[in-house]
C-alpha cells in the first residue's frame, strides 16, 4: 500500500472514478469530495500532461500548490474534504489529452424497502 507509512487507515478501494480532460481547456472548479459515501481516504493518480493542484483552506487562501506530473500518487484523508476544497487549473502548455483516476472506498448501506415497491427480481414488497 502507498500510504503505509503514513498512519492512514489501511482500507482497499472498491471503485474508481475516470476523468479525462480533452486539452489544457479542461479542468476542475474548486469543490471538496465530501461525499460520505466515498469513505475516508481518496487516492488519484495523475495521467498525461502535468497539471496544476491547488488546496484552498475555507478564507481562500492557497494552502499546498503542486504540478501534479504523469503517475503522480495524492492521496487525501483525514478532514482535508471538510477543511480544504482543491482544484485543478488549466494548462495553457499542453494540448493532448491527459486524466486523472480516484479511488474510493464506496460504503454501501442497507436500505429499507418500502411498501409497494418493485424488487429487484420485479417482485412487489407488500
Amino acid at each position: 500500500m502507498a500510504y503505509a507509512n503514513l498512519s492512514l487507515p489501511k482500507l482497499g478501494y472498491n471503485a474508481v472514478l475516470c476523468k479525462l480532460y480533452r486539452n489544457g481547456n479542461d479542468s476542475v472548479g474548486l469543490h471538496a469530495d465530501a461525499e460520505p459515501e466515498m469513505g475516508p481516504v481518496i487516492a488519484s493518480i495523475s495521467l498525461g500532461a502535468e497539471r496544476l493542484f491547488r488546496l484552498k483552506g475555507p478564507d481562500g487562501t492557497v494552502a499546498f500548490a503542486e504540478r501534479l506530473s504523469h503517475g503522480s500518487l495524492f492521496i487525501m484523508a483525514g478532514k482535508t474534504q471538510k477543511n480544504f476544497r482543491h482544484e485543478l487549473l488549466t494548462s495553457a502548455s499542453h494540448f493532448g489529452r491527459d486524466g486523472m483516476l480516484r479511488f474510493g472506498k464506496l460504503l454501501i448501506r442497507k436500505v429499507p424497502r418500502e411498501r409497494g415497491v418493485l424488487t429487484r427480481d420485479n417482485t412487489c414488497v407488500a
